[in-house]
């Protein structure tokens, strides 16, 4: 989550989980982090695009280790001082060019990222060589067909593409044998599968994809 989103002023941690557990848009937001709970228990972590770090550190609750990078130095100053566990750091790394060596992470996380980069096959390569083999790999991103709703061919901010759930699909089979995808909508996510009819696809703001070659 961005600063934006829990605002503009330093607060203590124990505020920012308290916005999240009274504000409904909040709470949509930190649900995917809820979800990748059941895949870190004991695993080493990386977060791609952490922003101001909320995630991480609640990843880092159940993980052995969790790594949380972004391209802000300005977030993770702030991460640094709001989110502080023993097992958690953050670094200042561009999601495209990993400073990090081979095989190093059990679980990768891109959460709300690959609609901002102009290449998301460079991220997603890059999330892959840092995962360990048998490693799993956790992607949420907005749902293109109910967010462009109605909206021209460009995406609207800073997003550059956004992903319908076959162009989603298609993108997560160039890299991993096998995925399983959730759709979320409010504080609900639930799993889809291929026999689901397009019109229930278009029923979820956004799709969370679990990954793994094994």
């Amino acid at each position: 989550m961005s600063k934006g989103e829990v605002g503009t002023l330093v607060r203590s941690a124990c505020e920012i989980f308290q916005d999240i557990r009274q504000d409904i848009a909040l709470g949509q937001r930190f649900r995917r982090y809820e979800l990748a709970l059941q895949y870190v228990s004991g695993r080493d972590v990386l977060e791609m695009g952490c922003e101001l770090g909320v995630g991480a550190y609640h990843l880092a609750g159940n993980a052995r280790t969790v790594l949380g990078i972004d391209h802000s130095e300005e977030w993770l100053a702030e991460a640094r001082e709001l989110f502080q566990r023993n097992n958690l750091r953050f670094a200042l790394m561009d999601c495209a060019h990993l400073a990090l060596a081979d095989a190093i992470f059990d679980v990768v996380c891109l959460f709300e990222v690959i609609e901002h980069v102009a290449d998301p096959t460079i991220v997603l390569s890059e999330a892959k060589r840092a995962l360990t083999p048998g490693g799993l790999f956790l992607l949420s991103t907005p749902n293109r067909l109910v967010s462009r709703a109605g909206v021209g061919p460009l995406p609207q901010g800073d997003h550059i593409r956004e992903f319908s759930y076959l162009e989603l699909r298609d993108l997560v089979r160039r890299f991993f044998a096998k995925s399983r995808f959730y759709g979320q909508e409010s504080m609900e996510i639930l799993p889809l599968a291929e026999a689901n009819t397009f019109p229930e696809f278009r029923a979820f703001s956004r799709f969370l994809v679990v990954c793994t070659d094994h």
